[in-house]
């Protein structure tokens, strides 16, 4: 019994030693070579039998979480399947939403006129924040850092050679 006082099923899937994991993301061809199924209905089930579409949204090939089905791709029942994912071709190119905050923030780091960080590098809080390990609160540091800058000093200067 778990500390939250659920009885999680037995899963008869063999066990292994974890050595390592790595996270990072995967380009669209990828995706396509590892998925199981291309999904191209939106319908969820069949309306007359009640059963997942092949193709669509719920498609058993990518696991089931119905008790009485089994997984297209692995044949196991909803407790032992880890899953499997499809994929949805779309149209046009979309922005993934959990990555416009931080391509808002880099952006606004760099100058628009020449593609600068728009602080010194030699200023002694950028060397600090250089030094911070965690990507989230480094990242954070540096856009306040280079948020009171609209442009880079070389655009600066330039615009000042060009005047005179």
């Amino acid at each position: 019994m778990s500390n939250s006082g659920l009885i999680l099923p037995h899963s008869s899937m063999e066990t292994h030693r974890i050595i390592r994991i790595e996270f990072g993301l995967l380009n669209p061809e990828e995706i396509k070579n590892m998925a199981v199924v291309k999904i191209e209905l939106s319908q969820v089930t069949d309306q007359t039998t009640g059963n997942p579409i092949d193709n669509g949204i719920n498609d058993l090939r990518m696991g089931t979480v119905d008790k009485l089905l089994r997984c297209r791709t692995c044949e196991c029942n909803f407790a032992d399947c880890p899953g499997h994912f499809g994929f949805i071709e779309l149209i046009k190119p979309m922005y993934h939403i959990g990555f416009i905050e931080t391509c808002r923030k880099i952006l606004r780091c760099v100058c628009f006129n020449c593609s600068k960080l728009l602080t010194s590098q030699t200023d002694n809080k950028f060397k600090e924040a250089r030094g911070i390990k965690n990507p989230k609160r480094r990242q954070n540091v540096m856009f306040k850092l280079c948020s009171t800058q609209k442009k880079c000093r070389s655009s600066n200067e330039r615009r000042d050679v060009i005047k005179n």
